[in-house]
């Protein structure tokens, strides 16, 4: 009966959109075993143990695990502090979105997207990398290089908001 919490709309399964309890029909009753348990893609790709990115983003990025740290980077101290803030609040963002509902009218924004510039060499993934880390989450990224130029960036890019 204690299990049985987790699917209520305040358990954390459902609260928290990784799972959601559809009625499996119109007038069927409201108990637990009646409803239709649907799980999100990124939820059933846990559970399967994918970690991979599907096949059409795999072409044009890549998934990574950076253990790199903060202090390999090399960057104005200021400048540094503000994009390590901007990653650590993110979580924090999503929560009171969440909380709010909003999550439900802004089903995108999950991720936080960075967009660097400059030469290469200049530290562009290093820093990345060091901030995916420093948070400890994966790293998606890819280079204006490896986009399709018939295709476009707001089409590849449309395709990580489905994730």
């Amino acid at each position: 009966m204690k299990a049985r919490q987790s699917f209520l709309p305040s358990g954390r399964l459902v609260k928290h959109r990784l799972v959601s309890m559809e009625r499996s029909e119109i007038g069927a009753s409201e108990g637990l075993l009646s409803r239709r348990l649907e799980l999100t893609t990124p939820t059933l790709r846990f559970l399967l143990q994918e970690e991979e990115l599907s096949e059409s983003v795999s072409r044009v990025a890549r998934l990574e695990h950076p253990e790199v740290s903060l202090l390999n980077v090399i960057l104005d101290a200021e400048q540094l502090r503000q994009a390590i803030e901007l990653v650590e609040q993110h979580r924090r963002y999503r929560e009171v979105i969440s909380d709010w509902g909003f999550d439900k009218i802004l089903p995108y924004g999950r991720g936080v997207s960075m967009l660097f510039s400059g030469p290469s060499g200049t530290g562009k993934t290093l820093l990345a990398q060091a901030l995916a880390s420093h948070v400890q989450v994966p790293l998606v990224s890819l280079s204006a290089a490896d986009l399709p130029e018939k295709e476009g960036i707001d089409a590849a890019m449309s395709r990580f908001n489905a994730r």
